[in-house]
């Protein structure tokens, strides 16, 4: 996972005032985990009792899951170079959601989180068909979406990215007050909706999908005021969708 840039005093400050700090971006990130962790604990019945952790990073979240669980974790990312283990314990491998280095029927529950709209287009539907393939038969898929069209996009964390033409996004982000660049690894705008269709087509059954929000404390200071002004929006439309799907 990413973090934020620690901001401070400086003739961007006005700019500034309105990114998050560090420690508002690993709050944001502690609440995400806690959320998807209860959801693997309800919703997942331990076979196997091993779990998959899909653009792990640095086993953040996999090792959150796996001390709250009690499930042994493996997570693959592209970036990874080499099987490590990370400092909870967990297996990182190198690995692409569309070609796991698992067998078949090999994991309780697999975790998506803010990774499916990092997928190349014409990848979503291998790549779920090889998550299917890795989870047992009623196994989970369990993760979470950010809305595209959300006012402050959530991997530039700048005010209406979403809402502009690739080309004009990176340039936006260029010139952008935050040392935060644009990468290889780019989004594409993708909705719950589509996930839900591919899905459905590759026979998983929908068990819950729920519009998800952050609290105030992840928000700069100076905007709180307008995400509590704004709470009940929010819940209507919301900053992500977290979702359950079961392989039947």
């Amino acid at each position: 996972m990413s973090r934020g840039y620690l901001l401070t005093r400086s003739p961007h400050s006005i700019k500034n005032c309105m990114l998050q700090s560090t420690s508002e971006w690993e709050t944001r990130n502690s609440y995400m985990s806690n959320t998807l962790i209860e959801l693997v604990k309800y919703y997942v019945r331990p076979i196997t009792r091993r779990g998959l952790d899909i653009g792990c990073a640095d086993g953040v979240v996999a090792d959150a899951v796996k001390a709250s669980t009690r499930l042994t974790m493996s997570g693959v990312d592209p970036l990874q170079k080499t099987r490590t283990i990370s400092p909870g314990g967990s297996e990182l491998l190198p690995g692409l959601a569309n070609h796991l280095p698992f067998p078949d029927s090999y994991f309780d529950c697999a975790i998506l989180a803010n990774v499916y709209e990092h997928i190349l287009p014409n990848l979503r539907t291998p790549s779920l068909k090889e998550i299917r393939r890795v989870l047992i038969k009623g196994g989970m898929l369990i993760g979470q979406l950010p809305n595209p069209r959300f006012p402050i996009e959530q991997h530039s964390r700048l005010p209406l990215m979403g809402f502009f033409p690739r080309s004009v996004q990176l340039r936006y982000w260029k010139i952008a007050p935050v040392k935060w660049k644009p990468s290889a690894q780019f989004w594409f705008p993708v909705t719950i909706g589509e996930l839900t269709d591919r899905t459905n087509e590759l026979h998983f059954e929908r068990v819950l999908i729920r519009k998800f929000g952050y609290p105030a404390e992840v928000f700069p200071v100076s905007l709180r005021w307008l995400a509590n002004l704004l709470e009940n929006v929010i819940r209507c439309y919301p900053f992500a969708w977290q979702f359950v799907f079961q392989k039947t």
